[in-house]
C-alpha cells in the first residue's frame, strides 16, 4: 500500500518543486523569461516568453514584434494523462500560433538531463 504521510507528500512535493526550478533555469539560460506557478494544479507549471527580432516603421506606423511563448508542463518521471494533454494542446490552439506547449521530464541516468518534448496534437 502506497505511504500518504505528509512527509512523504512533502517530499514528492520538493522533488517536483526542485525539478521545476531546474528547467526555470534550463530555460532563462536560453533567453527566457519564466514564471513558475508554484503547487501549481493546472496545465502548465511554468510560463517562458523570450521576444524574438522585431521591428517597428514609425512612419507607416507599422508595429511587427515577436514574442515566443512556452507553455511547460514538468514531471519528473515524463508520465502524463491523454486527458492533460488533450487540455493543454486545447489551451494552446486558443491563444494562437505564437504559442506552444512543451512537456518536461528528466532524462535517465547517470546525468539526468532535462528533457523537452514539443507537445503535438494527441490521438
Amino acid at each position: 500500500m502506497p505511504d500518504y504521510s505528509a512527509k512523504t507528500m512533502r517530499s514528492k512535493y520538493r522533488r517536483g518543486a526542485s525539478f521545476e526550478q531546474r528547467v526555470k533555469r534550463y530555460l532563462e539560460g536560453a533567453g527566457f523569461f519564466v514564471v513558475r506557478a508554484a503547487q501549481s494544479k493546472g496545465l502548465a507549471d511554468l510560463v517562458a516568453l523570450r521576444g524574438g527580432e522585431g521591428s517597428a516603421d514609425l512612419q507607416k506606423v507599422n508595429v511587427k514584434l515577436s514574442l515566443e511563448v512556452r507553455l511547460v508542463s514538468c514531471r519528473l518521471h515524463g508520465v502524463w494523462g491523454l486527458q492533460e494533454k488533450k487540455d493543454l494542446y486545447a489551451l494552446v490552439e486558443k491563444l494562437g500560433p505564437q504559442v506552444n506547449a512543451f512537456l518536461a521530464s528528466r532524462g535517465a541516468p547517470p546525468h539526468f538531463l532535462i528533457k523537452m518534448e514539443r507537445l503535438e496534437a494527441p490521438q
